[in-house]
């Protein structure tokens, strides 16, 4: 059947109403575009608001070909009257189109009665019918700004797209257009009427063109979705073989199609698959299968590869700068645990202030002063300055205790009421911590984590106060020094919860058994001469905050308890030993360290699934914690929340996760997670410092706050620009002029007046008005600085601001702003002519940018 597309320039649904009833207006039928095929009947349809199935296209009514003669209407490119269309109808084909959803409407069954009268008794459901269900334009610009504004775009993608009933959006069908032909003939202009446009689309030679394009698309269409599937089969073989999070999972899906479908490649296809007049028609779109998906491995899937896979990780990524020496002469803490003599001090912020300036003052002409306050007591601490004295060494920290003789901690403890800050160098922890009780009747007999974890009962407190001695062994946080040598790794854990998340005993110590080892994995591999069986890991975690806990608590027998009740995510410390004699230098290298682990961490496929099934994982590990100055909190200690009525919570109670060596001996490796040594950032050693870690390097993403996944995605995005004055300079060669400018400021000029300026005057005479080019006869220009010069009229030797570019004002004075801006794109310049007004309708003096010109793009 022989289909026609047609438009009408009144309302559409009235008009064919007015057919489908005998009762025709004097409106016309205007064919746009014809599919012709043998028939006695010929369809007038109309494209559809919805397409299943592809189908664009739906029939409105059906006429006798013979009674219609439809063919002289298209060789003279005529509207057909409402009235012959009517004449020729073919009731009983229409008919079927309407007869089904008027009954369906109505309820009522089929009555014998001609069809143009149940037509116009159902006027109402008809229209509704049309309006609904078609797209009803009504002039030839719906068709331009839709299909294209060029004849060739406009005829063969409509042609194809409203058809051939394939799977491409119009805007894929525009594009195979122009891989079809580089020609795609005269602009069509918006203005012309509905008459004039049919006789452009009825008499086009494009019209020739429409078998074989379709044709031709059908095999790009082919090819496209070959190349696709190849690629997506590219993408998820590694998706499906590594272990990425749910996060990372998407930024790769992300930075792979976008690393594949790059523009430069994407035109690269488009050119490889655009047609090729010397092969025959049904030989077009097939060199080079499957380029796009292939390209993908060399351009991401090896790196990726290589990225994601921990030996290859840490061979091809990962830099550790090391200084190896037995006299490095770094000290990390002297710090005493088991001792009765009271050294620590408790100051205020202001004591601290004083006590630093009485420092200083009997430290005059000997020691270089420190800056009064905390970070002068943190630097007093890491000092090893010594004046000798009859044989004997003083050392500066010794103005604060005569006993300070190697690097001290400093910690903040929170009061009732306010901070106060304790340092010292020992203390009787484990009688004050009740750590000797409980060790005393601790089994020695391992039976599993969870048992011991379960069977360490410390002792207990809930309220805040202001006694320093208690609060000491409550609130304690340790505060960073950069100055003084690493020796425990402590991590600060988040793990973000899903709201769905169910949190048993079994999940939760699965999940810390699998850090372990991913983490004891990755310390092998950074310090080569650890044992894997039986170094340790401390594993904290801060006890569940039930306040808004709305769980139901009510016993059954057959339910698996809650292990964990957290609703936003839990918190663990980590806390792991450098291998005795090694230190690391600075908070740089800690940084480092963590987003290191925080990757590592989703290399594991056992941990993976448990951290997609319960948690966000990701960015998890804090890495702003290794700052001097800032605190973390000790294991075993509290937090405090005013907010909370003075109460105490959120306490980081152990979680022992032990190491195969230690199973035969796991008091053992109790007491270690008892020892406040292991638990601080700087904590005393038994051996001394001779191997020194000053530098760790992630290759693959260097800076310290993005993800190798960020700095993917910044790569895809952020085009590499040149400096804007080698630009200049590179175009000031280009055109032939010697750049024997002194300075930047007069190759800019030079720039604007011999290749810019030019180009912007001959776009403000073609495209602007007389009123506004004739103030650009005469002009000049004043640098502003090395992107952007503001220009000025000149008349009879006087230089003045512009009048409005925008509109004629009343009054209409010279006090308009002019300014070019030069804004780099890759390998060229874009110039943009920019002016701002006081006016209020000119947004009163914003921005108004009047024309954007990009220049040729310079040879590399």
């Amino acid at each position: 059947m022989t289909i026609v597309v047609f438009a009408t320039e009144y309302d559409a649904a009235n008009v064919i109403f007015s057919i489908l009833c005998r009762s025709p207006s004097e409106h016309l039928i205007f064919p746009i575009i014809v599919k012709y095929k043998p028939s006695n009947n010929i369809s007038f349809c109309l494209q559809t608001q919805k397409c299943k199935n592809s189908k664009r296209i739906d029939t409105v009514f059906v006429c006798h070909a013979e009674k219609l003669n439809l063919s002289h209407y298209i060789q003279t490119a005529s509207p057909i009257k409402a009235e012959d269309v009517a004449n020729s109808l073919n009731d009983k084909e229409t008919e079927s189109l309407y007869v089904d959803m008027i009954l369906s409407q109505t309820g009522k069954e089929r009555e014998d009665v001609e069809f143009k009268y149940m037509a116009y008794f159902h006027k109402s459901l008809i229209i509704k019918y049309l309006t609904g269900k078609f797209l009803l334009p009504t002039s030839p610009f719906w068709f331009l700004s839709t299909y294209g504004q060029t004849e060739g775009m406009l005829l063969l993608t409509m042609f194809y797209y409203l058809f051939e009933e394939q799977k491409s959006t119009i805007t894929t069908t525009k594009n195979y257009v122009q891989c079809f032909t580089e020609n795609t003939g005269n602009m069509v202009f918006t203005y012309s009427s509905m008459s004039e446009f049919i006789n452009i689309t009825l008499k086009s030679k494009f019209r020739k063109l429409f078998a074989d394009f379709s044709t031709y698309a059908r095999q790009k269409n082919l090819r496209d979705k070959e190349e696709f599937k190849h690629l997506d089969t590219q993408i998820n073989l590694f998706r499906k073989s590594s272990h990425l999070t749910n996060t990372f999972r998407v930024h790769y899906i992300y930075i792979a199609y976008n690393t594949a479908l790059e523009t430069t490649k994407f035109v690269n296809y488009c050119n490889l698959t655009s047609y090729d007049s010397n092969l025959p028609i049904g030989q077009q779109c097939q060199r080079n299968l499957h380029i796009l998906g292939n390209s993908l491995h060399e351009n991401l899937l090896c790196i990726m590869k290589q990225y994601f896979n921990a030996d290859c990780y840490f061979k091809t990524y990962i830099d550790i700068k090391r200084l190896k020496n037995p006299n490095l002469n770094v000290t990390e803490y002297e710090y005493a645990l088991v001792s009765k003599k009271k050294t620590i001090q408790a100051l205020t912020s202001e004591q601290i202030t004083r006590a630093i300036a009485k420092c200083n003052k009997n430290g005059e002409g000997l020691f270089s002063p420190v800056k009064p306050g905390l970070q002068g007591l943190l630097e007093i601490s890491a000092s090893d300055r010594y004046v000798q004295i009859q044989d004997k060494r003083i050392y500066r920290r010794q103005h604060l205790h005569k006993d300070y003789h190697r690097p001290f901690p400093v910690f903040r403890v929170q009061l009732l009421h306010k901070n106060i800050f304790c340092f010292g160098n020992s203390e009787d922890w484990y009688e004050n911590m009740g750590f000797n009780r409980i060790l005393q009747y601790l089994p020695d007999e391992y039976i599993s984590d969870e048992a011991l974890t379960r069977a360490i009962w410390l002792q207990d407190t809930h309220f805040l106060c202001d006694d320093v001695e208690k609060q000491f062994y409550t609130t304690r946080h340790e505060i960073f020094n950069e100055r003084i040598p690493v020796t425990n790794y402590i991590g600060d854990l988040d793990l973000p919860l899903q709201d769905t998340a169910n949190i048993t005993e079994e999940t939760f110590f699965s999940m810390c058994r699998l850090i372990r080892l991913t983490l004891i994995n990755a310390w092998k591999k950074i310090f080569p001469s650890i044992d894997t069986d039986t170094h340790p890991i401390f594993f904290f975690k801060t006890q569940c905050d039930t306040t808004n806990d709305t769980l139901d608590y009510t016993e059954d027998p057959t339910e698996i308890k809650q292990f964990c009740v957290c609703r936003k995510k839990i918190g663990l410390r980590i806390s792991i030993p450098l291998p005795n004699g090694t230190a690391i230098a600075g908070g740089e290298p800690l940084k480092q360290l963590s987003k290191i682990l925080n990757h590592v961490m989703c290399l594991d496929q056992e941990l993976s699934q448990i951290l997609n099934s319960i948690t966000f994982p990701g960015e998890c590990f804090d890495i702003g914690i290794y700052h001097t100055g800032h605190c973390i909190r000790i294991g075993y200690m509290y937090k405090t929340d005013m907010d909370k009525g003075k109460m105490l919570h959120g306490r980081l109670t152990p979680i022992f996760i032990v190491p195969e060596g230690y199973r035969n001996s796991c008091k053992t490796f109790i007491q270690m997670q008892m020892d406040l040594n292991n638990l601080l950032h700087h904590g005393t050693k038994k051996a001394p410092i001779e191997e020194l870690i000053y530098n760790i390097t992630d290759k693959g993403c260097p800076k310290e706050n993005l993800s190798f996944m960020d700095l993917k995605s910044r790569q895809l995005w952020n085009k590499v620009n040149i400096a804007t004055e080698t630009l200049i300079t590179k175009y000031l060669n280009t055109h032939g002029f010697n750049n024997n400018a002194t300075s930047a400021d007069d190759s800019l000029l030079s720039f604007i007046r011999l290749i810019g300026w030019p180009i912007i005057k001959t776009q403000l005479i073609t495209h602007y008005e007389t009123r506004i080019a004739q103030q650009f006869s005469q002009v000049t220009f004043i640098k502003i600085d090395s992107k952007n010069l503001q220009i000025k009229k000149t008349q009879f030797g006087r230089v003045s601001d512009f009048s409005c570019l925008n509109r004629q004002h009343r009054g209409n004075r010279d006090n308009v702003l002019v300014y070019i801006q030069l804004k780099a794109d890759g390998n060229r310049l874009i110039l943009i002519l920019w002016s701002t007004c006081f006016a209020t309708k000119c947004q009163s003096n914003s921005k108004q940018v009047h024309c954007s010109i990009a220049l040729e793009q310079l040879k590399n």
